[in-house]
């Protein structure tokens, strides 16, 4: 970034303002905005926020959408806190004990299959979404509270590991 060209922010805490925008998300755009439909599951979500008209499908799943990405992006919270805990973890060892690095690793290794499984069901919801078929809003709302909490769980991984 312009403003802080010696990098004392990480990527989520600079990436406040606009749209973020991953290179997965431009198949689904394209295919939505050409109409097009396939049996592919992809990684990304419908930009919504450059389209002229939004339909309620998408609105509902924006949230989501953003969530997906902080969840699963490489520079997303996730995996930014991930690699705070692991960098921590590496540098607290010594030549006879590696027990703070084995701790962080089952630590994420829960974590990691956690939010492998819901990004699973999210890209679920967000490729229905795009499809026109409206989420029940408690899976929107359940889904995005646990990305929340596994973000929220890395984050805690990353702060208080020594």
């Amino acid at each position: 970034q312009p403003h802080d060209p010696n990098s004392t922010a990480t990527v989520p805490q600079a990436s406040t303002v606009g749209t973020w925008v991953e290179e997965t998300d431009l198949r689904p755009t394209l295919m939505y905005l050409t109409g097009l439909h396939e049996d592919y599951q992809t990684d990304g979500r419908v930009i919504s926020q450059v389209l002229q008209s939004t339909p309620s499908a998408l609105r509902w799943t924006e949230q989501l959408g953003m969530a997906y990405q902080q969840l699963n992006s490489s520079v997303g919270a996730f995996a930014t806190y991930t690699l705070i805990a692991d960098s921590k973890a590496l540098a607290s060892g010594s030549s006879t004990s590696d027990t703070t690095y084995a701790h962080e690793q089952r630590a994420l290794s829960v974590l990691v299959n956690q939010r492998d499984a819901l990004a699973t069901q999210i890209k679920a919801t967000l490729a229905a979404a795009a499809n026109g078929d409206t989420p029940r809003l408690a899976t929107v709302i359940s889904q995005l509270i646990r990305a929340q909490v596994i973000n929220a769980a890395a984050h805690y991984l990353a702060t208080h590991t020594a």
